[in-house]
């Protein structure tokens, strides 16, 4: 009503119109609750309750943006920690690719996680003397730990939300079963992407990641968020990466022992 008493015009007009509206469906209003879904019901003229919905929408949605970006940040941090719990086990990262005990057989680091993301029984249901879509392991993809999958994608998806990129000097290599240290960070923790959150059709489980080189063009990454995509930094952190971000700059984050002076 404030900001209304403070404009002119049509706008003002409007303001007032919808205020009034408000407030007759306010009167009605009952907000139930049923497990994680909540329903908001009113009763009113159908025209007036139509003009309400739209004003209210635009907000339930941001809303509903809002907390899903924070849920994939939550599930990046979750991620790094696991990570930097591995090295402290391991005394290196997990490389993208590691070979199971019969010394040949690929696996995912995302497997190789599990046990740091509170999962070691499923880690321990994984053969991994056996291929990540073989018939034992084939029935593990509906049991994709929700840390590893965005809050944005369909509930039945056994498709991962975050990935790594495989090249030479990038933050996991290009070697299997060969993982970085942090000492071979050379540009600082904070300034090398390790994780980066895209929309793939790619299984959890699979031994699959995102091939990077620095003479070709750059991979798409996002698909989540209109604005950009988050990337989990190599001391832990999570930052949001806008789409329009500087490709030169981006290209310097992505590797690891560069040498350049990145300010971001």
């Amino acid at each position: 009503k404030a900001s209304a008493q403070n404009t002119e015009g049509p706008q003002k007009k409007a303001m007032t119109e919808a205020i009034a509206v408000a407030e007759t469906i306010m009167k009605s209003v009952k907000v139930t609750r049923d497990g994680n879904k909540v329903s908001v019901n009113a009763k009113g003229d159908g025209v007036k309750l139509a003009v309400m919905t739209g004003l209210l929408l635009p907000a339930v949605q941001s809303a509903r943006e809002a907390a899903r970006r924070t849920q994939g940040q939550n599930n990046i941090k979750q991620i790094m920690l696991a990570l930097h719990n591995y090295h402290s086990v391991h005394g290196s990262f997990p490389p993208a690719v590691l070979l199971g005990p019969d010394g040949k057989t690929e696996y995912s680091w995302r497997v190789a996680l599990l046990p740091y993301m509170d999962q070691a029984e499923l880690y321990e249901a994984y053969d991994r003397n056996e291929p990540w879509d073989g018939p034992n392991n084939r029935k593990l993809l509906q049991q994709i730990p929700g840390t590893l999958r965005s809050p944005k994608e369909p509930q039945g998806s056994t498709n991962t939300s975050y990935f790594a990129l495989i090249e030479e000097h990038t933050a996991f290599g290009n070697t299997p079963g060969e993982g970085r240290k942090i000492r071979d960070v050379t540009d600082g923790l904070s300034n090398t992407l390790m994780v980066f959150e895209t929309k793939r059709d790619i299984p959890w489980t699979k031994p699959e990641d995102i091939p990077y080189s620095a003479d070709d063009p750059m991979p798409e990454f996002g698909g989540l968020h209109n604005e950009g995509f988050q990337g989990g930094f190599a001391d832990g952190s999570v930052r949001f990466i806008s789409k329009n971000i500087d490709m030169t700059l981006l290209k310097q984050m992505i590797t690891c022992d560069g040498g350049e002076v990145i300010n971001f």
